[in-house]
């Protein structure tokens, strides 16, 4: 039927989800550098032989940092999507996604 939506199995949906990150890091340059701080804190991390409660701390920053920028670059996409023209609601919109 017209407008049904099939329903995604797991591994469809990890795939998804996986071309959403790779679609983030070739086309926002904002990820890519969040992601290169993030293995430049990883590497240091363990040079500096922490714990592994402090790594896992460290790892869990930086893995709330990528899933931030990756929710900020949806809501840019989607707002880019609506909108051509300038509008004061869009940029409220991306400001505060960022």
């Amino acid at each position: 039927m017209a407008g049904e939506r099939r329903k995604n199995t797991l591994l469809q949906s990890f795939n998804n989800a996986f071309q959403g990150i790779v679609y983030a890091v070739r086309h926002q340059r904002n990820m890519r550098v969040h992601l290169a701080v993030g293995v430049v804190v990883l590497i240091v991390s363990l040079l500096l032989d922490l714990s592994k409660l402090e790594l896992a701390a460290v790892l869990m920053a930086i893995a709330f940092v990528l899933g931030a920028e990756l929710i900020n670059s949806a809501v840019e996409q989607v707002v880019d999507l609506l909108t051509d023209e300038f509008d004061p609601r869009a940029k409220a919109a991306k400001d505060l996604a960022a």
